[in-house]
């Protein structure tokens, strides 16, 4: 039977509202490194799925390096609460952060059930970003 294993991404630099895509602090570098050991040794070589967000990208860095593959960034797996900073930290850093056209965007977070935020609020995000 298939598994899926779902990651938290390691502890970031910067808290909520300090900054809008913080990357990983020095605790949470060596979090990464740890993870991504005890799962290369408990799991075989698998597909890696990341959120394009700097936090998950680099948890995601020190176990795509040991299987020597590069994670899919999925923008869907964006959370209602971090798209919503997005936007607030404005445009420029929603672009920079969700780097696939909006409508691929939009389809993907609507696709899944991980967004609690409305179509109406997704829509109105992208709207502004001109995404």
């Amino acid at each position: 039977m298939p598994r899926i294993y779902l990651v938290r991404h390691a502890k970031p630099a910067a808290a909520w509202g300090d900054d809008a895509d913080p990357g990983l602090d020095a605790l949470g570098i060596t979090q990464a490194a740890a993870t991504a050991q005890q799962l290369a040794k408990a799991v075989a070589k698998a597909p890696l799925y990341s959120s394009p967000l700097r936090r998950c990208r680099e948890t995601a860095l020190p176990l795509c390096e040991l299987w020597q593959s590069a994670a899919t960034v999925l923008p869907a797996l964006i959370g209602a609460r971090t798209l919503a900073l997005l936007d607030a930290a404005g445009p420029a850093v929603l672009q920079r952060t969700v780097k696939v056209p909006r409508r691929e965007v939009r389809a993907m977070i609507l696709s899944l059930a991980l967004t609690l935020a409305s179509r109406r609020r997704i829509d109105a995000i992208f709207d502004r970003a001109k995404l």
